[in-house]
C-alpha cells in the first residue's frame, strides 16, 4: 500500500549559467503511474511546478537565488510535498519560504509499471559547455502532514 503523502527534498547550489534546476519525481504502484515535477526557472525568476496538462505553469515570481557568498557556494533547500490519495501537490518549501500547493494537480494515469519510484535531479543550462552545481541531502518522506 503506498502512502498517502510523499515528500520530496534536496539542497543544491546554484549557477549563473543555469536555465534551470528541476526536481522530478516518478511513482508507480503496479496499475498507476503519478509524475510530479517542481523546477526554479532561474533566468526568469519563476518556481513552477508540472501540471496534469502536462505543461509548466508558475507558483510564484521573483524567486532570485544567489550563486555564492565571499566565494563559498551557497545551498539552498527545496522540497514539495505531493499527496497520491487527491492527485494534487500539497506544498513546495524554497529558501525557508512556503508556497501552498493544494489547488494544483500533478499528472496522473494507468500505468502498468511495476511497483517503483524514481527521482531525477535535472540541472539546464544556457551555455554549451558545463557548469559546475552541487546537490546534497536527497530525502524522501513519507506520512507528511496535513
Amino acid at each position: 500500500m503506498l502512502q498517502t503523502r510523499i515528500g520530496h527534498e534536496i539542497a543544491f547550489t546554484k549557477h549563473d549559467d543555469h536555465k534551470y534546476i528541476e526536481l522530478d519525481s516518478e511513482i508507480y504502484d503496479g496499475s498507476y503511474g503519478y509524475i510530479s515535477k517542481i523546477r526554479i526557472d532561474v533566468q526568469n525568476n519563476k518556481l513552477q511546478y508540472y501540471g496534469s496538462d502536462l505543461s509548466w505553469h508558475d507558483i510564484a515570481s521573483g524567486v532570485v537565488l544567489e550563486d555564492d557568498y565571499i566565494g563559498i557556494p551557497v545551498f539552498y533547500s527545496m522540497k514539495y510535498v505531493i499527496d497520491l490519495s487527491t492527485q494534487k501537490y500539497v506544498r513546495c518549501l524554497l529558501a525557508n519560504t512556503e508556497h501552498d500547493m493544494s489547488d494544483y494537480s500533478f499528472y496522473y494515469g494507468a500505468a502498468g509499471a511495476a511497483p517503483q519510484m524514481r527521482i531525477k535531479i535535472l540541472s539546464y543550462t544556457n551555455v554549451n559547455s558545463a557548469i559546475e552545481s552541487y546537490v546534497d541531502r536527497v530525502i524522501i518522506t513519507r506520512n507528511e502532514p496535513e
